[in-house]
């Protein structure tokens, strides 16, 4: 299943995993090799992160309900916190060197 943009079509991302429980979602990209997650969170909230034990950049973009971007960040390994400013339900940590900007409304395969 690819994410892409409502608007454009223009795909970010054509695989992802899912974290939508705990422990995936504190294991996230730590230990890993380079891959897609999307954290499904129960609420909106900061979701604070940090990329110890991940041994690459990645972007964090983090979604509100509607699936639009509120907050992006470029990460580097061993980051010790990075959160949204904005209440965020959704959060991307995308390896692909595109990435969403702020603003962007997000589709899951044309879903949502």
């Amino acid at each position: 299943m690819a994410i892409k943009s409502r608007k454009s079509g223009k795909i970010f991302c054509e695989e992802f995993e899912t974290a939508d429980n705990l422990l995936s979602q504190i294991k996230g990209l730590m230990f890993s090799k380079k891959k897609n997650i999307l954290f499904v969170f129960s609420n909106e909230g900061e979701h604070p992160i940090h990329s110890y034990f991940v041994g690459f950049p990645f972007h964090a973009i983090y979604l509100d309900d509607g699936m639009k971007v509120v907050d992006a960040h470029y990460v580097k390994p061993n980051t010790s916190l990075v959160k949204s400013r904005k209440p965020a339900r959704y959060l991307l940590e995308l390896c692909e060197e595109n990435a969403p900007r702020v603003g962007d409304v997000l589709c899951l395969d044309g879903k949502y």
